[in-house]
């Protein structure tokens, strides 16, 4: 395994002497694996963790096929550094499993062969909450300059000195339907407690030198990006919708206005044992109030196992002496394309290419600037890994294959200046033993004298 050190830490030499040695003892130069989304590769992993349960998926785009994945290796908390603060790692028998498990999936005998790279996808379902940013931010229409901000210096950005960096990660969700001046951006915030796994992962996929890309989503925002799908698509959409995705410790509350954009998000917590918010009814009441949404669609989406009964008979409690509204409850797990899916995951999904396709042709809301965006790319943010740190330490494979270039170009080169001098010293060599080179020196000037009066007999004649 080759040390890589920051640039900002070497000369411009040490950089390139640095990049020749990954050029020439990676595979990063010839593998596009090593800079590619773990949801864009061939063969991944995919798992599901709420603090509770884990689910293990592996997926093979090539065969579009799904099977149940080999149970997952996971860290388990532990006192760090012996001053009381909680952590997690893996103990040597740990590690050695959670080895033994990358190389049979990449090795993939029961999976259609050997593959180049593997993705592994980790779906946090455990820890969700939402944060402000400051005003100066929260009104900036340029979301990806935000973005960059909140993932590289989130005391800043959130204007919070004392957050905790160790143990949690904050990524932007923008809210695309607000106008400007106004609030325009929140900060989704997961835990870290997987973190450690991660760097495991990587550090595997460096000393064999085969990609293995690592990265952790929110659930709730795959959820989000998932929305259209459990719509009824004759509903009217004017009326606006807001959407309850509920897991076990937490939902996710998002309000799309009459346009199907987003404007606002929320995160509700759960009570110790309930699997859904308390005071749900009042929630939704206050939400379509601020909002200005009359009527609108509110859509229950169970995203993990829900009291179902101990919910409808809440709300049907709460709404006995007010006015209605048209509230729906969906079990996503019971939906046909996400019953394929081990676990019945269905965040899964969207490493799969033909589902959502299907889902999406029949469902609304897909053209609204919200869901394209969230489609695009702001749905699956890495939440361990910071976006500059790869691009830091390692150079990017056009500059590696450039270094192999300028490598093979040097060679030939060399080459042809050996080339020639091989052939001028050859041509000497057969000039040198020529019975000419070996006359005397008496002998060559007579020579050399009748070959100047044939030259000018020659010239008379003509």
């Amino acid at each position: 395994m080759i040390e890589v050190r920051p640039t900002e830490e070497l000369n411009a030499w040490q950089v390139y002497r640095q990049a020749k040695s990954l050029a020439k003892h990676t595979s990063r130069a010839h593998n596009p694996d090593w800079y590619r989304g773990a949801l864009d590769l061939d063969r991944q992993w995919h798992i599901w963790f709420d603090g509770q349960r884990a689910v293990s998926a592996v997926f093979d785009r090539v065969s579009s096929g799904w099977t149940t994945g080999p149970q997952p290796i996971l860290p388990h908390p532990r006192e760090m550094h012996g001053g009381g603060e909680k952590g997690a790692a893996f103990d040597d028998g740990s590690l050695r499993a959670l080895h033994e498990t990358l190389h049979q999936l990449i090795q993939g005998r029961e999976l259609g062969g050997k593959a180049k790279s593997l993705g592994v996808v980790i779906h946090l379902a455990d820890e969700f909450s939402i944060s402000e940013i400051s005003p100066e931010y929260a009104i900036d229409e340029d979301f990806n300059a935000v973005a960059a901000l909140l993932e590289a210096d989130p005391m800043e950005a959130i204007g919070d000195a004392n957050l905790d960096l160790r143990a949690h990660s904050w990524r932007l969700l923008p809210y695309w339907g607000v106008r400007e001046g106004e609030r325009r951006a929140v900060a989704v915030q997961t835990g870290r407690a997987l973190q450690p796994l991660v760097e495991e992962l990587r550090k595997y996929g460096e000393t064999r030198n085969v990609p293995v890309i690592a990265t952790c989503v929110s659930a709730p925002i795959e959820a989000l990006r998932m929305g259209p799908f459990f719509i009824d698509a004759n509903e009217d959409q004017r009326k606006g919708n807001i959407f309850v995705f509920l897991y076990q410790r937490f939902s996710l509350l998002a309000v799309c206005d009459s346009q199907g954009e987003l404007v606002q998000a929320r995160a509700l917590q759960h009570r110790a044992g309930q699997t859904y918010p308390t005071g749900l009814g009042d929630t939704l009441v206050n939400t379509a109030a601020a909002v200005n949404l009359e009527e609108p669609h509110v859509h229950l989406v169970a995203m993990a196992e829900v009291n179902a009964e101990g919910l409808s008979a809440e709300l049907s409690a709460f709404f006995a002496s007010r006015p209605p509204m048209n509230i729906g409850l969906v079990n996503a797990r019971e939906i046909e394309e996400f019953r394929a899916l081990p676990g019945n995951c269905a965040e899964m999904a969207l490493g799969d290419p033909q589902i959502t396709s299907r889902l999406e042709q029949h469902a609304p809301l897909l053209e609204s600037v919200s869901f394209r965006n969230l489609a695009a790319g702001w749905a699956i943010q890495d939440f361990a890994t910071r976006l500059g740190e790869v691009a830091v330490n390692y150079p990017s494979l056009k500059d590696l294959k450039l270094l192999r270039a300028f490598g093979m170009l040097k060679f030939l080169l060399v080459a042809v200046v050996v080339g020639v001098g091989a052939w001028t010293g050859l041509d000497l060599f057969r000039t040198m033993t020529t019975d000419a080179w070996k006359l005397p020196e008496d002998k060559a000037s007579t020579a050399s004298a009748e070959l100047e009066k044939l030259k000018q007999e020659k010239g008379r004649v003509e």
